[in-house]
């Protein structure tokens, strides 16, 4: 017996998020190789993530604005050519998106497999939200330290 198997397309048009002056524009295919996402995540989806993700990011680095024209007019080095203000933007964004997408795809299959996998997942979809957070500290200039009363 033969069957059909869907292989997802291993290459996607590749589309620039425009963002605020402030901030740094985002491709999706730079997002998707850095976040490691296959073809199975659409470039729509990957979109709406990155949109919800930019959102949320520029909120919480509003007061940055305050104090320069652009986010990397407040860097205080570069690595590989590149102002450490992008790179801790970038990682914060791609980190919520990491997360965003490893959450919603969990819960597509409800097999037994499924779960497990979704269990293995959840210390990865921790990790991306404390890289989150660590870059908007980071970009704050304000401490990682996070405390929780048990």
């Amino acid at each position: 017996m033969t069957g059909f198997s869907f292989n997802a397309p291993t290459t996607t048009p590749d589309e620039l998020i425009v963002n605020d002056s402030f901030f740094p524009n985002l491709q999706l295919n730079l997002i998707r190789e850095s976040v490691r996402l296959d073809g199975s995540v659409s470039n729509a989806r990957l979109k709406d993530a990155a949109i919800a993700a930019i959102l949320e990011i520029n909120d919480q680095l509003r007061a940055l604005k305050l104090k320069a024209a652009t986010l990397n007019e407040l860097a205080t080095s570069t690595i590989d050519g590149k102002p450490n203000t992008e790179l801790l933007y970038l990682r914060a964004v791609h980190s919520a998106i990491a997360a965003d997408i490893n959450e919603k795809y969990r819960s597509y299959d409800s097999t037994s497999d499924a779960q497990k996998r979704a269990e293995q997942l959840a210390p990865t979809i921790d990790d991306h939200r404390r890289n989150l957070r660590w870059a908007i500290r980071d970009l704050l200039g304000t401490s990682r330290c996070t405390v929780e009363l048990i």
